[in-house]
């Protein structure tokens, strides 16, 4: 996990919780840029995956029947802010 840290930006920066921006935990940011890239879809798309495909929700660490949304922008916000470096 310590290399995953040096590549991704907290998705939640400290002076943004307060404007009520949906987060996710590093694993999750990670690992739906990694479906993105390989997959080469939309944040729509992207979304629809993470809120429908139970294996992946069980991959992001939810249940299948967890409550937990994602939206194409909330994913935008968030998978931008790994670094390609």
């Amino acid at each position: 996990m310590q290399e995953v840290d040096g590549v991704v930006e907290d998705p939640q920066p400290q002076d943004q919780q307060h404007r009520g921006r949906p987060g996710m935990n590093v694993w999750v940011v990670v690992l739906l840029a990694a479906f993105k890239q390989e997959l080469n879809c939309t944040y729509d798309r992207l979304a629809t995956m993470a809120n429908q495909m139970g294996i992946l929700r069980l991959m992001m660490g939810h249940g299948t029947k967890d409550e937990k949304v994602y939206t194409g922008q909330a994913l935008h916000d968030n998978i931008t802010l790994v670094s390609s470096t």
